[in-house]
């Protein structure tokens, strides 16, 4: 039962790396106020999210007297990107601090009376050059009920024509009547995840609860076994496959992410502008950041596993090596030697036998002369 217990510890460790990463993540990405302020600002959107949504919600269509060409002129300079940059970031401040729970709503509202009037001045601006060189209708019509304004009413120079003419526009509609408030962001559903607050306030918990129960379970795994560095190798090599993919995922992210095209084939080319010009750029801040940041923390994980497993590989092979070269001489036990005496080196044997030992020679024979 005990490669069961080990092979459960490895698995919460692995399990605990991963999750932390993923944690760690998304506090630096998705659940960061300052990041998602910066993408919204570096992307370009605040420039194109107004014309975008006038597009898309026909806003001037119902007019009696101003093209919708003329109308969205006279709002982009009522409504710059710098004021609705100020109304985005109060409102991601708003959802943000219901996510940290700092209210228990989203809630805020930004009077929008004054461009209202505002706007009248600036439609005003627009058309009152169009209007120099028109005559004096000859009826006893305005000459400002329709989208083609053909002629001035009489007794009006064209700065007072453009001035009927914008009040009218602008009183006889309900664009800018309502403060912008929650509602725009509570049509969305979000509030309605109450889960979310919890969530986000539970990770800054788990960002080193996850790393203690990882510490915990390795710690275990590497003293349930007779060879401890053995079993910190083998578990220094899983949590270097594990992170080496993530950290893979986050650079496929950060190189493709900037490159990702959204499907514009649409019916409309409203539709089309709000994805090219608005969401794919946000989109091509947000991948790369993200994988970025899977880069930053699976790879520093990645580094220090990858450093640990080839550390110990070295010096296994080298303690093995020196094991092979100092191998103790098995002596004999006592026993052994009580039954198989070692000899002396040096025996002193009788002359007799050093005698017959010697080789014998043959007599000499005396030759004589």
């Amino acid at each position: 039962m005990r490669w069961v217990g080990r092979g459960l510890l490895l698995t919460v460790t692995t399990v605990s790396i991963a999750l932390w990463i993923t944690v760690m993540t998304l506090q630096s990405t998705l659940l960061n106020r300052s990041a998602v302020l910066g993408w919204l600002d570096n992307s370009g959107a605040y420039n194109h999210v107004l014309s975008s949504v006038i597009n898309l919600q026909n806003v001037g269509q119902d007019s009696g007297t101003f093209d919708q060409e003329t109308l969205q002129k006279a709002i982009g300079k009522t409504l710059p990107p710098s004021y609705i940059k100020q109304v985005s970031e109060t409102g991601i401040n708003a959802v943000f601090d219901w996510l940290e729970g700092k209210s228990d709503t989203i809630a805020f509202s930004i009077p929008v009376a004054d461009k209202r009037t505002e706007l009248q001045q600036q439609l005003q601006n627009v058309i009152a050059p169009q209007l120099k060189n028109l005559p004096v209708c000859k009826s006893n019509l305005s000459g400002l009920a329709s989208k083609e304004i053909d002629c001035l009413p009489a007794g009006s120079s064209p700065e007072q024509a453009a001035t009927t003419a914008a009040k009218q526009a602008v009183g006889g509609s309900e664009f800018l009547t309502k403060p912008i408030n929650q509602e725009v962001i509570n049509s969305t559903g979000l509030q309605t995840i109450s889960w979310l607050p919890m969530l986000d306030q539970s990770l800054g918990l788990l960002s080193w609860l996850l790393p203690l129960v990882a510490l915990l379970c390795g710690v275990g795994y590497i003293f349930i076994g007779s060879s401890h560095l053995r079993n910190l190798r083998s578990l220094a090599g899983h949590l270097l496959f594990s992170s080496g993919i993530t950290t893979a995922a986050g650079l496929a992210l950060w190189y493709f992410g900037s490159n990702i095209q959204l499907d514009q084939a649409s019916s409309e080319a409203s539709q089309s502008a709000l994805l090219s010009d608005v969401i794919q750029p946000i989109i091509h801040q947000v991948v790369p950041a993200i994988g970025i940041s899977l880069m930053l923390f699976a790879g520093s994980m990645a580094f220090v596993a990858g450093a640990t497993w080839v550390t110990l590989l070295i010096l296994g092979k080298r303690m093995g090596q020196n094991t092979s070269l100092s191998q103790p001489v098995a002596l004999p036990k006592t026993d052994e030697l009580a039954a198989n005496p070692i000899p002396p080196l040096t025996s002193h044997k009788p002359a007799h036998s050093i005698a017959q030992a010697r080789p014998t020679q043959p007599p000499k024979t005396l030759i004589k002369m």
